[in-house]
C-alpha cells in the first residue's frame, strides 16, 4: 500500500498569504490603515476585495513558491511517499481551481497528483503538511494515526497536538520523523 504524503498549496506550498497582502496594498487608499494579515476577522470591505483577488485566475497561477515546503515535498518524496496535493477551493470561485490546477503543473512534478476538496477529513493519508489548524483538525478526524506537519506562521503559532510537528529552520529533525513514521506505521 502507498503511504500517501498530502501537501496543502495556500501558505503552506505556495505564498497565498504575501500575494494577497501586496495586492490589498495595490488597492489601499492613502487614508486606510495597511492590512498586515488575511486571517481572522477582516473589515468588510476588505473582505470583498480580498474575494475580488482571489477570484481571478492568474492570482493562483503566479502565486511564489515557498522553498521550505518544497524541501519537506522533496524528502517526503526521497523516503517514498506519494506525493498528492490536497487543496481546498469555495465552490463560488471556478477560477480559483483551475489557478491552483494550473500553478501545480508549473511547479510541480506531473507524477504528483492533485485533489479539490471543500474539507479535508475524507482522504486517507500517512502524513499532512498543512498550514491551517481547522484543516489540520478535520484530516486527524479520519486519520488518527497520521502525522502532522505544520509550517509554522505567526497565524497558528498557538496551535498545539501531539502529532503535530511545527516545520521551520528543524529540517533535519522532521526528516527524521518522516523516516520513523513511514517506516513504522
Amino acid at each position: 500500500m502507498n503511504k500517501i504524503a498530502y501537501f496543502d498549496l495556500d501558505n503552506s506550498l505556495a505564498n497565498y498569504e504575501k500575494a494577497v497582502l501586496q495586492e490589498l496594498e495595490c488597492l489601499r487608499s492613502p487614508a486606510e490603515e495597511y492590512v498586515s494579515t488575511v486571517h481572522g476577522w477582516l473589515p468588510d470591505h476588505i473582505f470583498r476585495r480580498k474575494s475580488l483577488i482571489t477570484s481571478s485566475l492568474e492570482f493562483w497561477v503566479n502565486l511564489e513558491p515557498i522553498p521550505l515546503g518544497f524541501e519537506v515535498l522533496n524528502i517526503c518524496k526521497e523516503i517514498g511517499y506519494k506525493i498528492v496535493v490536497l487543496t481546498c477551493c469555495p465552490k463560488t470561485k471556478p477560477n480559483a481551481a483551475t489557478g491552483k490546477l494550473l500553478w501545480c503543473q508549473k511547479h510541480l512534478c506531473k507524477d504528483i497528483d492533485f485533489k479539490i476538496v471543500s474539507q479535508k477529513n475524507i482522504d486517507y493519508g500517512s502524513v499532512l503538511y498543512d498550514d491551517f489548524p481547522e484543516y489540520m483538525d478535520e484530516w486527524f478526524k479520519l486519520n488518527k494515526d497520521g502525522l502532522g506537519l505544520m509550517p509554522n506562521h505567526d497565524y497558528n503559532q498557538n496551535y498545539s497536538r501531539h502529532n503535530v510537528h511545527k516545520v521551520d529552520n528543524n529540517i533535519s529533525f522532521i526528516k527524521n520523523i518522516l523516516i520513523n513514521h513511514f517506516e513504522n506505521k
